[in-house]
């Protein structure tokens, strides 16, 4: 299954999430919203200077 997260990509270089649009049980969201929020990267630019930008993030959980 998919856990699909909207996200604020900070300036700073945090990720924060803002909404869950697609849920799965067991926790699995709750460790894709964990896994998030301890996601670091670096900022989009904009005329030289970092800047917040709002994504979709998808987490894929398969069973093998």
């Amino acid at each position: 299954g998919t856990v699909v997260l909207q996200a604020i990509f900070r300036s700073d270089g945090v990720m924060v999430v803002h909404r869950v649009t697609r849920y799965l049980p067991y926790g699995l969201t709750l460790k894709a919203v964990e896994a998030a929020s301890r996601t670091r990267f670096t900022p989009a630019m904009k005329n030289g200077a970092p800047v917040s930008v709002r994504g979709t993030l998808e987490f894929i959980f398969n069973l093998y």
